[in-house]
């Protein structure tokens, strides 16, 4: 796919689906558990999607929903650290699915969730989620699908009505792919740390060193793959048209020198009046507004750095843009289609 960057200028690089070793059949399964550990353990100490965290909860707010259905949930993604922020009145449960669900992974995410994850024990295919209400969300998992089966994914949300929100901490950058071809060093030093423990992970570490090579190839790879703000924009340029606002746009944030590329998605009918805030001609853009009062900043003690940049980031946001001249938070962009 060929597409011309933001304002006119040129990507510095096409996007090229190479392969994931971990999506591999025959990848071995010490390997993948290794990488998806290692994955999880990253994403608990970094916490990098809380810089998201005003954005999903605008999203539970605009679909009415308290209820999470997570697509291609894998080992669990960043929810152990994101849930604290959210009282049981504003998102009550998040449901874990996968086309080949990982019951032992979630176990013990299930077990410290207190009840609030729960794991869909059948296979669910991202491109066709049925009989499962609640707002959708992927993380982390969306650069894995072709252009044909994402669109799908965005397709089929429409055709339910359901609101979407997609979030990734990858990024088709050199800087991107630079960072990620140290991630050898992390691997050596985390590894001992990956719970639930295993030996293998530690042999496959320091004595055959196949995960730190596996997961610097499939960082990135996984680079290579992500999608642009403009092919998010291509994607969802003829989906409903006139029926759905779309939000795409990146976050940074101190958290991780690679920012978070997100498309979130949700029926015009819950969207209220679309501001016209003359970004470009014929596009619907819709402010973001203040979010103070729809997310708690209850999280536990321990997390003491995580509000006080929560907070910084709905400082950022608090004003709500009603003219032109008011620029919107970050690089944000909404489309109504």
């Amino acid at each position: 796919m060929r597409h011309g960057g933001l304002q006119g200028r040129p990507e510095l690089m096409r996007r090229r689906h190479l392969i994931e070793l971990e999506d591999q059949a025959w990848c071995p399964a010490a390997v993948r558990r290794g990488i998806t550990d290692l994955l999880q353990l990253f994403l608990g100490l970094g916490n990098c999607y809380a810089a998201i965290l005003p954005r999903l909860a605008r999203a539970l707010e605009m679909s009415g929903e308290r209820d999470i259905v997570d697509l291609c949930s894998g080992s669990g993604g960043p929810w152990l650290r994101l849930l604290p922020y959210f009282p049981k009145t504003q998102l009550h449960q998040v449901r874990f699915t996968d086309k080949y669900p990982n019951a032992t992974a979630s176990r013990d995410l299930v077990a410290n969730s207190k009840g609030r994850i729960t794991v869909e024990q059948e296979s669910v295919d991202a491109t066709a989620v049925k009989n499962l209400p609640g707002l959708r969300t992927l993380f982390t998992a969306f650069h894995h699908f072709r252009p044909d089966a994402a669109r799908a994914i965005l397709a089929d949300a429409v055709r339910e009505r359901a609101t979407i929100a997609i979030f990734e901490f990858t990024e088709r950058s050199v800087f991107a792919i630079i960072l990620f071809c140290f991630s050898p060093i992390a691997v050596l030093l985390l590894a001992p740390f990956c719970r639930p423990f295993r030996w293998t992970t530690i042999f496959l570490t320091y004595i055959v060193p196949v995960l730190p090579l596996a997961a610097a190839f499939d960082g990135v790879v996984s680079c290579l793959r992500t999608y642009s703000e403009a092919e998010l924009r291509e994607m969802v340029a003829n989906l409903s048209p006139g029926g759905y606002i779309w939000e795409i746009g990146q976050e940074r944030s101190w958290r991780s020198p690679v920012p978070i590329t997100f498309l979130i998605g949700y029926p015009r009918s819950s969207a209220g009046p679309v501001a016209e805030l003359g970004a470009a001609p014929g596009v619907a853009l819709q402010p973001v507004g203040s979010l103070r009062a729809t997310i708690s900043l209850a999280a536990p003690r321990r997390c003491v750095w995580d509000r006080w940049a929560t907070q910084s980031l709905f400082r950022h946001q608090g004003a709500t843009c009603t003219s032109s001249e008011q620029p919107q938070p970050q690089s944000s962009r909404l489309y109504g289609c």
